[in-house]
């Protein structure tokens, strides 16, 4: 059974999450592009969270949640179905049933690599064990790399949920090393496709993306590179004019990449 929006729900669409990407940041970058107005309650001090939870009319109150007027909905997966409800956009769960499948599927490997990541990210042994992570993420990258050959999204030309989880993990991992999706080069151009998009790239140009964190500043965990950035297209002119780049280039410079 499709989704429908639901005329009952009305009111100031709220999307609420600790002041970072984390989790939340799919559900952003979606609300962005299906343009659901929307306002973020970033969380920094846990007992701002305590307080709202114990007033959360909700079962299971937890974060991220989305509010729209009194109706509460937590758990990204069910966020997400009710962004493209809100926006009238059930098509990004899938255009027939091979594709709600085998987005799902796409999802279910992208959550374990988000766990592994999240596990490391939390771990104060992270510099000796990283390794290993990356390691065991691999074997899944490579499969993500040969499902995701000749396509410009995920599952072909049209945007699905899926593509915006794999984004984000993708995103992380390029954040943890300058080489580490190297080896997958599909992937890579799925990113650039992704951030090609008018609405996700007028998103991160905005300073409402570049001043969030990657994840908790309280972690053990410290990112190599911390400025926000996108992935380059293969073959462009690109003027850089601060050393915010993807590259380690600063101030005035003109180059063009081959692919």
């Amino acid at each position: 059974q499709r989704i429908t929006p639901n005329p009952s729900i009305e009111g100031k669409v709220v999307i609420a999450y600790w002041m970072m990407q984390g989790r939340a940041e799919p559900i952003i970058k979606l609300a962005k592009y299906v343009k659901l107005p929307f306002e973020f309650k970033g969380y920094t001090n846990p007992a701002d969270w305590q307080a709202d939870k114990a007033v959360l009319k909700h079962l299971f109150p937890n974060v991220p949640y989305i509010k729209t007027g009194e109706t509460v909905m937590c758990e990204t997966d069910a966020i997400v179905i009710q962004v493209c409800a809100l926006a009238n956009r059930e098509e990004l769960l899938g255009r027939n049933n091979q594709e709600l499948i085998q987005g799902a599927q796409v999802r279910g490997v992208v959550k374990d690599i988000l766990n592994d990541l999240f596990g490391l990210y939390f771990n104060p042994n992270w510099q000796t064990e990283q390794a290993k992570v990356l390691e065991k993420c691999a074997g899944r990258l490579k499969r993500l790399e040969k499902f995701a050959a000749g396509k410009k999204f995920i599952l072909g030309n049209d945007l699905v949920l899926a593509d915006f989880f794999l984004y984000q993990i993708l995103y992380f991992l390029s954040k943890m090393g300058e080489t580490i999706l190297s080896p997958y080069p599909n992937l890579l151009n799925f990113m650039r496709n992704f951030e090609a998009i008018p609405e996700i790239r007028a998103y991160h140009e905005s300073a409402e993306f570049r001043n969030k964190p990657i994840f908790t500043p309280g972690a053990p965990y410290k990112f190599p590179v911390q400025e926000q950035r996108i992935t380059p297209n293969p073959l462009s002119l690109i003027h850089i004019s601060e050393p915010t780049r993807l590259l380690s280039i600063s101030y005035a410079v003109f180059c063009l990449k081959k692919k």
